[in-house]
């Protein structure tokens, strides 16, 4: 995928990619005993390892924002 956004980004559209995770762990009922609280955790640990690993697929085009 990396690929194909630096070639996008290269012939002038502008690219935006959301990385989000807490589909994931989305709700307090995705497995027994699993609060709320820990699901919303394991879903933000999980945005922020897909960014790491989108950012270190070595595109030059990939940069995080907040």
């Amino acid at each position: 995928m990396a690929t194909e956004v630096a070639l996008a980004s290269r012939q002038g559209v502008e690219v935006a990619i959301v990385v989000g995770g807490g589909n994931y762990f989305r709700g307090a009922n995705a497995w027994e005993g699993l609060d709320r609280a820990t699901a919303d955790n394991m879903g933000m640990l999980a945005t922020c390892m897909n960014a790491i690993c989108l950012q270190a697929s070595g595109s030059p085009c990939v940069t995080l924002e907040r």
